[in-house]
């Protein structure tokens, strides 16, 4: 093992597949967010702009605490505890809005993937928040491209 580099706890195609359905699971979110501000019932006016202001707000509030670049910097729980938030509300208007089947599997999927991502993020430490000035997740630490190669090994 090259001493300095961090590995992952998930193996490379794990990671790769749990980050792609951690994706799905948010985009199902705000989906699932925008039918149901369109089918309350009320004015046309209200649904539509609840349609708009619940994925907004909830998409404001995963970029402010919960995004790998995350404008608010919060410890690992703290991260854990807003995915938790949004996607129990987001389970809530799902059911609202008479999707149960996407509720419920929306639900267990994000709270496996959530698991998943926080044992794999501690397991490189720091929770895996990216520093202000990296350009991207890719400019910190990706062990995927960096375990095992660079030819030698460091004592």
């Amino acid at each position: 093992m090259v001493r300095g580099v961090r590995t992952r706890a998930l193996p490379p195609t794990v990671h790769a597949v749990n980050e792609s359905l951690a994706l799905i699971v948010e985009l199902a979110m705000l989906a699932a967010l925008a039918w149901w501000g369109a089918t309350v019932h009320g004015a046309i006016a209200v649904r539509v702009l609840l349609a708009v202001a619940a994925p907004l707000t909830a998409g404001v509030v995963w970029g402010l605490f919960a995004a790998p670049r995350a404008r608010i910097r919060m410890p690992a729980l703290g991260v854990l505890a807003v995915k938790a938030a949004v996607f129990a509300l987001t389970a809530l208007a799902a059911s609202a809005a008479g999707l149960y089947v996407l509720a419920v599997v929306v639900g267990v999927i994000a709270f496996l993937s959530a698991c998943l991502a926080a044992v794999d993020r501690e397991a490189i430490g720091g929770g895996g928040r990216v520093p202000r000035g990296a350009g991207s997740a890719a400019d910190v630490v990706d062990d995927r491209d960096h375990v095992g190669q660079r030819g030698t090994e460091q004592s």
